[in-house]
């Protein structure tokens, strides 16, 4: 597995917004130095889950540097918190990425950090990230293990929000992603392709350069109850690319 965004982007996108329906409305608090992340219902403050997680890096408040977790000043993180990104240092020193070898970065792209956790995240095949503005730093965790570990798999809508979520942040190659994601499709013909996704399905038209030009849902919509097997399911959701 490699630190390419198209590898990781959707499945950990898909499982960010998992966790923030998990959650509701919830308070968050990082304790790194236990390398824990406590969420709390608002309306009563009571505990909701205990997660584990990675350290991952932080950005200065002025938004101006990036900084890897291994070269941390002035906080004390557990060695546990911190195998999973020095992991990804060697992954890096090993493909020659400077950027995952440089204990800082500046950085140019606001959205450089959430890039990064995402890229991470995935490579060591964690649920998901998180970001944490403390009073100095934000720092970007990785969520180890799913709140839910019992809860069903992948549903239609749930993949079209995050391929229309990871396409309206970042620039990446489109088709790449979507297979990474997908796999290979169910049918194929001429430039769009679908997916068997939970019980509906998930059709894609690509452009000429492979980026997504549509995005339509069969079946499987937010809040839709289960259908029988032989019932005739209703007409495509259309989604415009974000």
């Amino acid at each position: 597995m490699s630190l390419k965004l198209e590898n990781h982007l959707f499945r950990v996108l898909e499982r960010r917004a998992k966790l923030e329906d998990y959650l509701g409305e919830y308070h968050w608090g990082l304790c790194l130095e236990e390398g824990i992340l406590l969420f709390t219902a608002a309306a009563t403050g009571k505990p909701l889950t205990v997660r584990s997680v990675q350290v991952l890096g932080s950005e200065d408040a002025a938004g101006e540097r990036w900084r890897w977790a291994w070269a941390e000043r002035g906080v004390e993180i557990p060695p546990r918190a911190l195998a999973g990104i020095r992991k990804v240092r060697e992954e890096g020193e090993r493909t020659g990425e400077r950027l995952f070898i440089e204990p800082e970065t500046a950085i140019e792209d606001p959205r450089l950090g959430t890039e990064l956790a995402i890229r991470c995240t995935g490579y060591l095949d964690l649920f998901t990230f998180y970001l944490c503005p403390c009073d100095e730093r934000t720092y970007y965790v990785a969520v180890e293990q799913d709140p839910e570990p019992g809860q069903k798999g992948r549903r239609g809508w749930q993949a079209v929000r995050a391929v229309q979520t990871g396409v309206s942040l970042f620039n990446f190659v489109h088709r790449e992603a979507v297979l990474s994601y997908l796999g290979p499709p169910a049918a194929q013909y001429g430039s769009e392709a679908t997916w068997e996704v939970g019980r509906g399905e998930v059709k894609l038209s690509f452009d000429t350069d492979g980026a997504i030009a549509g995005l339509f849902l069969l079946g499987d919509a937010p809040g839709e109850a289960p259908e029988p097997e032989d019932k005739k399911r209703g007409g495509w959701w259309r989604f415009w690319r974000p």
